[in-house]
């Protein structure tokens, strides 16, 4: 099956919006951000799964695929975290009082709680986008009532996360996502391109600056949600303006590239930016003497720091993808990066 270069570059945006909130504290940049972000690699997650249903692959064939390409680079990946952070930050970053036994526990527990991910925080998705994955293709079994049954899911997770109710395996967002996940499947059944039009483009833009100043603030992974109706407004609007941007992209050849090649390997920069900021930050504020909380406030400093970051995160995709590929859930190189 020949891949979709649009879902690509939407996988390229959607990494360096996550990347770039992580290294800017400016509230308004992240309550920007933060309102759709992660919904939108599970909507995509949707539209890619559709061809899988299409192809009819049973449940352990289908479990099996996920398992290699989400489940093993989350362990790997917790893995070189866990040890990294517990050598070298734990020390360093003041943290001798976060127990070492709970991180790493979590690590096969899978509760999105900030304070049991203190080596690597980000890894929290990759668990729940399994878990949301797996449920999808269950809840799709189902024959009739079957986005009533979604929407029954979407609901029961909203109450245990405004209940701060943590389960294991991410269960309380898993059942909230699982959602974002059908509405991609039945964008990919109607076609998405077809509502690429200059009215709907407006009209998205228009939702999605009201909604932002209203001022509604979003962080799945601190179980925070603000008025949910406006976080769904919020959400879609800006999945579907960032779809439709990535179709304007496949016109121009080297953007394509570009953001092609940052989508198809989201998954290592999603990984490794976290580590990898902490020490550009800090290596910046030293160089340019500027205090850390004013370089990350600052929107320049910070879109300096995002093109470090992917800049040394490359190299590191390069080797992955060439000498390491079955380490991140692929059966075999992809290719260097080519314009």
């Amino acid at each position: 099956m020949k891949r979709d270069n649009s879902i690509d570059i939407a996988k390229g945006f959607g990494i360096l919006l996550v990347v770039f909130a992580h290294i800017c504290t400016n509230p308004y940049i992240n309550r920007l951000i933060y309102n759709f972000h992660m919904p939108l690699f599970f909507f995509i997650s949707g539209i890619t799964i559709y061809y899988s249903l299409n192809k009819n692959e049973n449940f352990f064939v289908f479990a099996k695929k996920k398992f290699k390409s989400i489940m093993i680079p989350y362990f790997v990946f917790s893995i070189l975290s866990f040890w990294y952070w517990f050598i070298i930050e734990r020390t360093i970053r003041n943290q001798l009082d976060i127990s070492v036994l709970d991180n790493f526990i979590n690590i096969f527990l899978m509760k999105i709680d900030m304070d049991l991910y203190t080596p690597n925080v980000v890894l929290w998705f990759l668990p729940c986008l399994f878990v949301v994955c797996i449920l999808f293709y269950l809840m799709m079994k189902v024959k009739k009532g079957r986005s009533l049954l979604f929407l029954l899911c979407f609901i029961l997770g909203y109450v245990l996360n405004i209940n701060n109710l943590i389960l294991p395996f991410t269960l309380e967002t898993s059942l909230m996502m699982v959602t974002f996940v059908y509405l991609g499947y039945l964008f990919k059944c109607k076609d998405f391109k077809a509502i690429n039009s200059i009215f709907v483009n407006i009209l998205l833009i228009i939702l999605f600056v009201v909604i932002f100043f209203l001022g509604n603030k979003v962080n799945i992974l601190c179980h925070e949600y603000g008025n949910i109706l406006m976080f769904i407004i919020g959400s879609l609007s800006g999945i579907i303006l960032t779809l439709n941007l990535s179709l304007l992209f496949t016109k121009s050849k080297k953007l394509m590239g570009i953001f092609k090649y940052i989508g198809m390997n989201s998954l290592v920069i999603m990984c490794i930016h976290e580590p990898l900021k902490r020490i550009v930050l800090k290596v910046m504020t030293v160089i340019l003497k500027v205090d850390m909380d004013l370089f990350r406030y600052n929107i320049f400093y910070s879109l300096l720091a995002l093109f470090i970051i992917i800049l040394i995160s490359l190299p590191i995709v390069w080797v992955f993808d060439n000498y390491f590929y079955y380490l991140i859930g692929k059966k075999k190189r992809e290719g260097d990066f080519k314009l």
